[in-house]
């Protein structure tokens, strides 16, 4: 893995991209060099995260990442797309906004903002479709409830049960009910 060039923190000599040990003092950098890279090896846990389907997870690791690596545009591009994917369609249009901040010359930071919006705009029209439909069942069910409730209404009142029978009916019940309680 290449790694940028570091200055030695004992002797101040700059270290050749991808060596562990200072030419100059001997001293030992590797530990130095993992916290250098620490935000790719959070990146690398999210995306796998991300792809197990654990994206609460991911953002998380994400997020990390990004507190040793502020500036790392492919930490906020991925943090767009599990925000979008989560519903949190402000803070991935943030995050998408930042990664193209960060990374002007590759398209596909660049396009990302406009991908999120789209992908805002079909879960919203999904959304408002799903509502429609629902709705339409409701109106369709209580449609049925009340027309079996008005045959049925029709059979009682024919079979000879008239309006002051349904009514002293329910007088009965009622104070039977009355007595009942008191």
């Amino acid at each position: 893995m290449s790694h940028s060039t570091i200055e030695c923190p004992r002797c101040g000599n700059a270290v050749p991209d991808g060596e562990t040990v200072c030419p100059v003092c001997q001293e030992d950098l590797s530990a130095l060099l993992r916290l250098q890279s620490e935000h790719l090896r959070l990146y690398n846990e999210a995306l796998a995260l991300a792809r197990e389907g654990h994206l609460e997870e991911a953002q998380a690791r994400l997020l990390a990442a990004l507190g040793w690596n502020e500036a790392f545009a492919p930490a906020y591009a991925l943090l767009a797309k599990i925000r979008a994917r989560l519903g949190r369609w402000e803070e991935a249009k943030a995050s998408a906004q930042r990664a193209a901040g960060l990374a002007p010359d590759d398209e596909a930071m660049a396009h990302l903002p406009a991908l999120i919006q789209e992908a805002e705009r079909e879960a919203v029209a999904a959304q408002t479709l799903r509502e429609q439909e629902s709705h339409k069942a409701l109106i369709s069910a209580l449609s049925r409830d009340a027309t079996r409730h008005r045959a049925e209404l029709a059979v009682a009142f024919g079979a000879g049960l008239g309006l002051a029978a349904l009514v002293g009916l329910g007088l009965r019940i009622f104070f039977g009910k009355a007595r009942e309680g008191g």
